[in-house]
């Protein structure tokens, strides 16, 4: 399973949407014709039901859909096929993006429902707020875990597809996703058991699990990462579970001083503003490091001198990991908290030294 750390569709094609012009638009019915099969054609309900349904879900805070949804599973298997130019249009298209949102903000929701049902204790309850037509803020809190869930946006999805050379939707996995942090991993051991047992209630099945607390990576630990089918909606939900602890270690503000440079304003005269890379530990340490740390990367030659180094940072990155990780696996953690804590930002100070000689917009290319 590809790893995104989480910080957290639709028609055939909008181009091919059969719509002379807004006037001509046939209210409530959406059509699609598929450019190279114009035999293919699949049509789609407007969405306002579905919407005013998922609203008053919200409001009461009750299940969405407690049965396969054979609407909702085409809709989502016509986004499917969706290329990067599709959503390129649907961008431009406030209808079209509605209707997007429409349909996974239920997937989002049921879903994240379904599983704050299974965590829920006494009279803690979710939030939530809708801003753009996007369910945002999702969350559930009570006194060891944080739940919450999110939509990739349009653009974000577009970045990624044309980012990871996809050629459709359908070969894009954290879409909705969602992540719970634990006290430790001992506790995310037991909300991942408490989850896995309960997914068939649910009408939910586990098709991909990476689970890094049972199974160590050398490099990466502590995080349970899990693909569920939601068989309500067809959607897939991409589930973290795993420790704070470690999780604050590795999204750790990093914010690397390259000096001042110049900024020209628009009235012709120039002055000069602090030049900083603001990033995190995870992506420093583990993303961009293992691009440069590659022998046949042209990093690794560009910045030979530095490489020892580099290498000692990666080095102690994951020997942090390690050393929370083993401590919180001993019930340890809390004795030794400031000690780690102190590593830690040591660390940060080692980290913001050593990147400065690396040039930012590497940094940003291997980033993005």
């Amino acid at each position: 399973m590809e790893i995104n750390n989480i910080k957290s569709s639709d028609y055939t094609s909008p181009n091919d949407f059969i719509i002379s012009n807004a006037k001509n638009y046939i209210k409530n019915t959406w059509v699609f014709e598929g450019i190279n099969n114009l035999d293919d054609k699949k049509t789609l309900d407007n969405n306002k039901d579905l919407a005013n349904d998922l609203l008053l879900a919200l409001k009461n805070k009750k299940d969405l859909f407690t049965n396969p949804n054979d609407q909702i599973i085409t809709k989502n298997e016509i986004f499917k096929k969706y290329t990067i130019q599709d959503f390129e249009s649907i961008k431009n298209d406030e209808i079209a993006k509605k209707e997007f949102y429409n349909l996974y903000n239920s997937i989002l929701y049921n879903n994240f429902y379904d599983i704050y049902d299974i965590l829920k204790e006494g009279n803690n309850d979710f939030k939530y707020s809708i801003n753009n037509d996007k369910i945002r803020d999702l969350s559930y809190q009570n006194d060891s875990i944080s739940f919450y869930a999110i939509i990739k946006t349009l653009d974000r999805i577009i970045e990624k597809m044309k980012r990871k050379n996809k050629t459709n939707l359908s070969e894009i996995t954290d879409i909705v996703r969602g992540r719970i942090d634990c006290r430790d991993i001992n506790q995310a051991l037991e909300i991942y058991n408490k989850i896995k047992n309960s997914l068939n209630l649910k009408n939910k099945e586990l098709i991909e699990e990476d689970n890094m607390i049972i199974n160590p990576r050398s490099d990466y630990m502590g995080r349970i990462h899990l693909l569920i089918k939601d068989k309500e909606t067809g959607g897939i939900f991409e589930l973290q579970i795993g420790s704070k602890n470690i999780t604050d270690f590795i999204e750790k503000s990093v914010v690397i001083d390259y000096g001042t440079k110049e900024n020209l304003n628009n009235n012709g005269t120039i002055t000069y503003i602090q030049d900083n890379f603001k990033s995190n530990i995870h992506d420093l340490c583990y993303k961009a490091l293992n691009k440069i740390l590659d022998p046949n990367s042209p990093y690794y030659k560009k910045y030979n001198s530095i490489i020892p180094k580099l290498q000692e940072l990666k080095k102690e990155y994951v020997e942090i990991q390690k050393e929370i990780f083993e401590n919180e696996k001993n019930s340890s953690f809390e004795q030794r908290k400031n000690e780690i804590n102190k590593k830690i930002n040591n660390y940060v100070l080692k980290v913001q030294d050593t990147f400065k000689y690396i040039d930012k917009n590497d940094i940003e290319s291997i980033l993005s």
